[in-house]
């Protein structure tokens, strides 16, 4: 039997800068929920290669839909080509659920 659970799924990441040209401000993390149950109050922990402290949102994703989260970045960072994230996600419930999506590339905002 299967309940009204959430499907989350990691789609992309890309460095966000707030104008052409200009220094890389943020992350934004693409995410989709195609379950049939909302995250609300959930708890997403992202976790930079390159950054000694994590990164911390609360955020919702509707049942069924897909969103785009923006992690605002300490001042002074400046990643490199290699820099690699982890997102945690825990969702209190009831009941709880959690994801971890390991070792993801971020790219560059209109690189091809």
């Amino acid at each position: 039997m299967h309940g009204n659970v959430p499907q989350l799924a990691f789609r992309e990441a890309t460095w966000k800068r707030a104008d052409a040209g200009a220094a890389i401000t943020a992350v934004t993390v693409a995410l989709a929920n195609s379950g049939q149950q909302s995250l609300t109050g959930t708890e997403f922990s992202l976790f930079l290669s390159d950054l000694d402290q994590v990164l911390h949102i609360t955020a919702a994703v509707d049942s069924g839909s897909s969103t785009h989260l923006d992690f605002p970045l300490p001042a002074g960072f400046i990643p490199n080509e290699n820099t690699r994230l982890t997102l945690e996600v825990f969702q209190p419930g009831p009941p709880a659920h959690r994801w971890r999506f390991s070792d993801r590339s971020i790219a560059v905002p209109g690189a091809h």
